[in-house]
């Protein structure tokens, strides 16, 4: 009998062993990213400089990457991130910072994505003297946005696609040369440290991790673009989902940039935002990734092939499809929309 009970325990703790194991291996499951050093240091600095806390953990999923888990169920209506002001890197923050005197003096002058871009080169090269370190060290090295592409990889996108991509790399090429030259003759310490390469990190970095903060425009910035953007350290690990329901934005009362979901999430599920109503062209060229079956994807066609989209519009079953109309390659701007009507 004792010897029937023995054999059950190790059987039982075989069984447990063998299933922890199974758990484990399990592909579909997050993976913790609590051995990454560069994580721990920064939710250490948010900790300790602004008392920043919060339920949501760094971890790796196997269809979006790196992202944000929940560790506890998440209602409608609670707020996923409250991020304070003061972590915010905005245009003020590049005025207030020790390079302010520059920015402030550059002409012609810049705009408000190329002072953050300046501002996140500059900080970078700062190293451990800067203070926004514990970010700076846990961003991404490179992107999969097209900036990173080889000119035979670009030579494989669509064409409509690869205009725009044209478009895109020959604004950054410009917004480069005119940083590259400026500091040239006045501001030479930028000047010794700044390669193209860095530049186009910088800029994507800004470019697909920013968050909507409205700021006062600042008279020394360029008034071409909108002073709108703010980079938001941590926040910007949430991964975009189409089917996302969220309300983002600044609270006056609170002083933190929030994020109030409208989901239900269980126990080490995913947490998602959502960038916008976006196709997965806009997805691709300015983020570097798309979404299978995006319900807010858009085609673009020639007039020749109106016809044929039509054709294949009434054999498939294609709501909320918009099509853009095209003529040599470039958006008509009238858009129209396909809905099947059945066989």
């Amino acid at each position: 009998m004792a010897s029937a009970q023995q054999n059950c325990i190790k059987s039982s703790r075989r069984c447990g062993k063998t299933r922890r194991k199974r758990i484990y291996c399990d592909p579909s499951r997050p993976i913790s990213c609590s051995h990454d050093d560069s994580l721990k240091l920064i939710r250490i600095w948010m900790k300790k400089e602004f008392g920043f806390k919060n339920k949501l953990v760094p971890a790796v999923f196997p269809t979006t990457g790196r992202g944000l888990m929940t560790r506890k169920s998440i209602r409608p209506g609670e707020i996923l991130v409250s991020l304070p002001q003061r972590l915010l890197i905005t245009t003020q923050t590049v005025l207030d910072s020790d390079i302010g005197k520059h920015i402030k003096r550059w002409k012609p002058k810049l705009t408000p994505q190329q002072c953050l871009t300046v501002f996140l080169i500059w900080e970078k090269h700062k190293h451990t003297e800067s203070p926004w370190f514990p970010y700076i060290n846990m961003l991404p090295v490179t992107f999969t946005s097209p900036g990173y592409f080889s000119s035979t990889e670009l030579s494989f996108l669509p064409k409509c696609v690869r205009l725009k991509v044209d478009e895109v790399l020959e604004k950054l090429d410009c917004s480069y040369r005119e940083v590259k030259h400026y500091s040239k003759y006045h501001w030479t310490e930028l000047y010794d440290i700044l390669t193209y390469d860095l530049y186009i990190w910088s800029w994507y970095v800004i470019n697909s991790r920013s968050v909507y903060y409205q700021s006062n425009h600042s008279k020394y910035l360029s008034t071409d673009e909108p002073d709108n953007i703010a980079l938001a350290p941590y926040l910007d690990l949430l991964n975009h989902s189409s089917q996302a329901n969220v309300k983002a934005g600044y609270n006056a009362i609170t002083n933190c940039y929030e994020i109030i979901t409208y989901d239900v999430y269980k126990p080490y599920q995913e947490v998602f935002i959502s960038y916008g109503c976006h196709g997965n062209q806009k997805l691709f060229i300015e983020y570097g990734f798309y979404i299978p079956d995006n319900c807010n994807d858009v085609y673009e066609i020639s007039y020749g092939k109106s016809f044929t989209c039509f054709r294949f519009a009434k054999q498939c079953v294609c709501y909320n499809t918009f099509v853009s109309i095209t003529t040599n390659g470039r958006t008509n701007g009238d858009l129209f929309t396909i809905r099947s009507q059945g066989p």
